[in-house]
């Protein structure tokens, strides 16, 4: 049995990763990605379902990062409203210091329409981990 390889999976999200830190998501092209990663567009939809695809994992991988900054940070915290605004203030630290996510709430509002499917995954991203975070916190 001949296994495949994959080892372009995590060149190809490094790469992603370092474009958006780059030239944000309001500028990065699906040529650069490929370019940058040494991959084929076909491989590039293949696994990962094309740029949208990729650029949700991308985000998921960093956000999960950030709720488990999160989680880390307000553990021991008795009191669930204080756990809320400890929540946002981190949320908001993490997200300043996260090239890819600052870049992209920064131009979220300025992603054109072909990036709306991308924005309502993030926003049931966020609603997720929100979720999760106060059903740990009980």
């Amino acid at each position: 049995m001949m296994v495949k390889d994959t080892t372009f999976i995590p060149i190809t999200l490094i790469a992603v990763k370092e474009l958006l830190g780059e030239v944000g998501f309001h500028k990065i092209k699906l040529t650069d990605i490929v370019q940058r990663a040494g991959i084929s567009k076909s491989r590039l939809f293949e696994y990962f379902g094309g740029m949208y695809g990729l650029l949700s994992l991308v985000i998921y991988s960093e956000l999960s990062l950030c709720y488990a900054y999160i989680y880390h940070k307000t553990t021991g915290v008795p009191i669930l409203q204080q756990k809320m605004e400890m929540l946002v203030h981190y949320r908001a630290v993490f997200i300043a210091f996260n090239p890819v996510l600052r870049a992209y709430y920064q131009y979220e509002d300025k992603l054109s329409k072909r990036c709306n499917a991308l924005k309502s995954a993030v926003g049931e991203m966020e609603k997720k981990f929100v979720e999760e975070y106060i059903n740990k916190s009980k």
